[in-house]
């Protein structure tokens, strides 16, 4: 039963195995050398969240505290703390990023699942190759593990499920990744008019389910404090009250300042070597960087808004699902950006993701595969990251000659 499980499975196993493989070698080397310990190949933020924010948040945990009252600094909803906190009572803060990495590997078999789902031929396993190598997220998720998955992997784990035709199944993979992290909500407009549309006999079961899950995982934390767990899901808004807890951690000879569950690092510029014991803070950095960050910031919501066009012409497209689903992540990204002016690069993770999954030729897998190493590369943190994937998603509508239509259930 085995072997023939293997045998029927091997490709995704494949992808997955390549993927695990490229993410515990990084892992490994960052627990060897520490975050500084990458060779100076490129030079993107090196966000330390991991040791300055979800260590501390776990330990507080261990202790008996609960997050929201207790610890204010925690600012997304309470799964992604529960899912890492097993992990770290067994084996401490590294065994704590075994969830991020084996959802990130997972990921990478769900891109293949779903591109098979779309077209024959070889496309499929070498998308899911692409993004189990993709430096995008190794870089972010296998080396500095941030909070994008498991988020990432539930949120394209809905959307494969729907493609399978339970919808049930999806509203409550749906649930989990919005409890995973909030940002999985910028999925939710495209996702609900998808089940409503394309699967109107179980809609509402699906609607319930997806109702009911966040309701019962949210209740504990909506009777112990709901004003702070409230508050918790505004953790893009600046404005939100300073926390109360702030910690300075010391990762590799670095200090590392975490307040309100933020860390921050200079752009263009990696953490220092170990031993040069200085504080990572906020900088504009280089002239260039500001024109360029500028000028995206003028130049996304006009994209965006010139896209509405071609996703309208591309609705019926086999691929549609994964185009509209990386649209509304994007659009909320711009939104955001503009508003808050925060706009970090893992915050990208599952727009990548879906690109890939949507790419149902080789021209568009080659713009899925370039897009994110250009904005691991050469741009800057920043509204100019946001660019990047917008480019890349219209190259996806010009290039994909995919027009079956999808079935209503």
């Amino acid at each position: 039963m085995t072997l023939l499980f293997i045998r029927e499975k091997k490709e995704p196993l494949i992808v997955f195995v390549v993927a695990l493989v490229a993410r515990v070698l990084l892992s490994a080397w960052q627990v060897q050398f520490g975050l500084s310990g990458l060779p100076s190949l490129f030079s993107p933020n090196s966000w330390a969240d991991f040791y300055g924010a979800y260590a501390p948040w776990l330990h507080l945990v261990s202790q008996g505290s609960v997050p929201y009252r207790d610890f204010t600094s925690y600012t997304y909803t309470p799964l992604f703390l529960y899912l890492l906190y097993p992990f770290y009572a067994l084996g401490g803060s590294h065994a704590a990023s075994i969830p991020i990495v084996l959802s990130d590997a997972a990921t990478a078999a769900l891109v293949y699942q779903i591109g098979r789902k779309l077209v024959s031929g070889r496309v499929p396993l070498a998308a899911g190759l692409a993004y189990a190598v993709c430096p995008f997220a190794l870089f972010y998720e296998g080396y500095l593990w941030l909070s994008s998955q498991p988020m990432t992997f539930l949120m394209v784990l809905a959307v494969y499920l729907l493609r399978e035709d339970r919808p049930i199944y999806s509203s409550f993979a749906m649930a989990l990744a919005i409890l995973v992290k909030q940002e999985a909500l910028f999925l939710l407009p495209v996702y609900l008019a998808w089940l409503v549309t394309r699967f109107r006999s179980s809609a509402l079961r699906g609607l319930l389910v997806l109702s009911l899950t966040l309701f019962i995982v949210s209740l504990p934390f909506l009777i112990v404090y709901p004003i702070g767990y409230l508050q918790s899901l505004d953790y893009l808004n600046p404005s939100t009250p300073a926390a109360n807890v702030c910690v300075n951690q010391i990762v590799n000879a670095t200090t590392v300042a975490v307040c309100g569950g933020t860390t921050t690092a200079p752009s263009w510029l990696t953490l220092p070597p170990a031993g040069a014991g200085v504080a990572v803070v906020q900088s504009s950095g280089f002239p260039v960087e500001y024109v360029i960050n500028r000028i995206s910031t003028l130049v996304n919501p006009l994209l965006f808004i010139l896209a509405i066009p071609a996703m309208f012409v591309s609705r019926n497209r086999r691929n549609s699902l994964e185009l509209f689903s990386a649209y509304s992540l994007v659009g909320s990204l711009i939104a955001f950006s503009l508003i808050t002016h925060i706009s970090l690069s893992y915050h990208y993770i599952p727009v990548y993701a879906l690109l890939f999954a949507a790419s149902s030729t080789r021209k568009s897998l080659a713009v899925a595969t370039v897009a994110p190493a250009v904005a691991l590369f050469l741009l800057p943190e920043g509204p100019a990251g946001l660019l990047v994937p917008m480019v890349a998603l219209l190259a996806l509508l010009a290039l994909n000659d995919e027009t079956k239509s999808w079935p209503r259930t």
